[in-house]
């Protein structure tokens, strides 16, 4: 009666476990969708921004070789305005610089987001890794699907678990 007590209460404790295990692989992989939810959020906010980034320096671009053009036809028609339309050259060619120098700043500090946002992702790949493998049973080495937890205080799956004891000499 008592080994009959002892096993109804071994059951109970091991359902559980099973439970409990079955609540935390369930917050886990809500954690790991939320994580993936706000990696995915970044990663397009990035990718929106160089796109804006990349679209506005060519309009910037276009404009100063409309402007350029604009300059050298003016040189060719008037050769008596030559000293004026090289002093606006001169004046283009230093906004231009002074873009491009924005423009080179503004790129380094995206690529520096974009860096970022790739080590977060490597850091949740690390960690959804790790909790894969807390998630495996160590007999199996496959995720538990049906775990029980022996008297050792390990989880296993139940299949790998008890071909083991059935195979095992103890």
């Amino acid at each position: 009666r008592v080994d009959l007590e002892r096993a109804r209460a071994e059951v109970l404790a091991a359902e559980e476990s099973k439970r409990q295990a079955q609540a935390d692989a369930k917050q886990a992989k809500d954690g790991e969708a939320a994580m993936a939810d706000r990696l995915s959020t970044t990663q397009a906010v990035a990718q929106t921004v160089v796109a804006m980034a990349s679209k506005e320096a060519l309009e910037k671009e276009a404009s100063m070789q409309s402007e350029m053009a604009e300059l050298r036809a003016e040189r060719d028609i008037a050769l008596e305005a030559k000293a004026a339309a090289e002093a606006d050259l001169a004046r283009c060619r230093d906004t231009m610089a002074a873009d491009l120098t924005a423009e080179r700043s503004r790129a380094a500090s995206l690529q520096d987001q974009v860096d970022a946002v790739k080590e977060e992702l490597r850091i949740s790949q690390d960690q959804l890794q790790s909790i894969m493998e807390e998630c495996k049973c160590p007999i199996s080495h496959s995720l538990l699907k049906d775990p029980v937890v022996a008297t050792d205080g390990h989880s296993y799956e139940r299949r790998a678990i008890t071909r083991w004891l059935a195979t095992s000499a103890l």
